[in-house]
């Protein structure tokens, strides 16, 4: 008689003896506390980069053997845990966003992990489904998102020399390189095979020198344009407080006369919001600015909050430097539960339960791109094309990609981040401008509320040295090379994504059909 066979179940790689619970729940913890340290964090400001190469490790361990479900299990308890210290600082807001973006973030490393038993049996097999698996949960995520992105890459962005591959794959090739170092370090460690060590360190070594390579190129453009970037440091408590209306539009103004006595600079930018109410409609500040661009003869990029047909915009509004108003953006992707109250959120529960917090703003159509036209040193009058994105849509590679393909010289962001306490924060959040440069290929300059204002150049260097304005009053003049470098992912997107989703399915097809 036939013997009924046991039910596969995957085992531990090697020679390798199963884990333990002890163990697990030390790799479990390792994971979660190297990933924070990574990221900037309260005891590492600009975070250890470094860790990020091995911290995936102890995750691999933790997964070996384990049946779906238990995968379900450490998978869901690792991630929640990751991103509810990386987001910790949202607690000063409101505890419902910060659990559920925590939640939402949570889904890519949780998705990883329950699939992650589809590897194939092959170590080499291994070795580059799990990077492509990685991709395609955070892919996933980002799509479900509407665009999205939050890297594990992103923990490199003070090393353009390390993320250049962005340039071909968006934020997903470096990741894929990133995680594959860590794949290779964990099948060293299961095997004890020295060639993983060496195969994860020619490739890091490979990618390094390339990257140094490009920049070490100059920055592209034989014209510049001279942009001051003005970082007022008001709270959000003072933001919202009407009384301050005016004192928080002086300080804004004070600051735009220092930049212009000392660097006369052709383009002003304030941050979001620089007027929480509609500047348009009040008569006084808009003359007033009105005949500060003239008189200065340098046009203005302006946060305001205009109000249409009853409905509140998130805008940015452009004045030219002979004192007309020539241009305005709406910012299209807002955030839930700040930005505006979605359907499915429960009545009766305050998202934001802080005074100053949450607005109620309605998204904007059309691309963010603005012309200017400027007297160049000859006295003729030129237009430059320059794009514009409003605070979190800095995390949406497709509006930059957007923006450089139809001729975006730079993209400026304007961002309101009076809400963050933590530095750390700020870190985070800048890290996304390094990527959205070195993928649309053109600089991107930050104007922000508290920090970080900065500006990077095509290829992710600082233009503005290596101490951006951070938590403090003051203002940043830049020159922007007026250039773009058409990069292989401005032209045709995600398509290295596309070649990593049909490799894991492939390989998950193979290891399913019966041998």
């Amino acid at each position: 008689m036939l013997k009924m066979m046991p039910a596969r179940r995957s085992r531990p790689l090697g020679n390798n003896p199963e884990p333990g619970i002890v163990l697990r729940v030390f790799c479990g913890s390792a994971f979660v506390v190297l990933t924070w340290l990574s990221f900037p964090n309260m005891f590492f400001r600009e975070g250890c980069p470094a860790l990020g190469w091995v911290a995936l490790v102890p995750f691999f361990v933790l997964l070996e053997g384990l049946s779906f479900c238990r995968r379900l299990l450490w998978g869901a308890l690792c991630s929640l845990a990751i991103f509810l210290l990386l987001t910790i600082w949202m607690t000063d807001i409101s505890l419902w966003a910060w659990m559920l973006l925590s939640l939402v973030l949570a889904t890519g490393p949780f998705m990883f992990a329950a699939f992650s038993g589809l590897a194939p049996v092959s170590p080499a097999g291994q070795a580059i489904f799990w990077p492509s698996l990685w991709v395609v949960s955070e892919f996933v995520r980002s799509f479900a998102l509407g665009g999205f992105t939050w890297s594990y890459v992103y923990s490199q962005s003070q090393f353009p020399a390390l993320i250049w591959s962005a340039a071909w794959g968006g934020v997903y090739l470096p990741l894929w390189i990133l995680v594959f170092v860590n794949s290779a370090f964990y099948l060293f460690l299961s095997f004890r095979r020295i060639m993983w060590v060496a195969v994860a360190t020619a490739l890091f070594l490979l990618n390094l020198s390339i990257g140094l390579l490009i920049l070490s190129r100059p920055s592209l453009g034989e014209s510049f344009w001279r942009v001051a970037l003005i970082q007022p440091n008001i709270s959000r408590l003072e933001k919202a407080t009407s009384g301050l209306y005016e004192h928080n539009a002086r300080r804004h103004l004070a600051l735009s006369r220092e930049a212009v006595a000392r660097s006369h600079p052709q383009l002003i930018v304030w941050p979001e919001t620089a007027f929480p109410d509609d500047i348009l409609a009040d008569v006084s500040w808009r003359e007033r600015l009105e005949s500060f661009a003239g008189m200065h003869r340098s046009s203005m990029l302006i946060g305001s909050a205009l109000l249409d047909d009853g409905r509140d915009l998130n805008s940015a509004l452009l004045l030219s430097d002979k004192g007309s108003w020539s241009g305005a953006y709406f910012k299209r992707k807002l955030v839930p539960l700040s930005e505006f109250i979605p359907v499915w959120w429960p009545k009766g529960i305050r998202a934001f339960p802080q005074e100053g917090s949450g607005h109620n703003f309605f998204p904007g159509v059309g691309r963010g791109l603005l012309g200017l036209d400027h007297s160049g040193l000859s006295g003729h009058r030129r237009r430059t094309m320059f794009g514009v994105a409003l605070c979190s849509e800095e995390a949406y590679p497709e509006l930059f990609r957007d923006l450089s393909g139809h001729g975006a010289a730079f993209i400026v962001v304007m961002l309101n981040d009076g809400w963050f306490q933590s530095k750390s924060a700020l870190a985070m959040h800048a890290q996304n401008a390094v990527f959205r440069s070195l993928e649309s290929g053109v600089p991107i300059l930050r104007a922000a509320n508290t920090g970080r204002t900065v500006a990077f150049d095509a290829y992710g260097r600082p233009l503005n040295g290596d101490f951006p304005l951070d938590q403090r009053a003051g203002w940043v003049v830049v020159n922007v090379p007026l250039a773009r470098r058409l990069t292989m992912y401005a032209q045709y997107g995600d398509i290295f994504v596309w070649i990593c989703m049909g490799f894991v399915i492939i390989a998950a097809c193979l290891r399913k059909c019966p041998r």
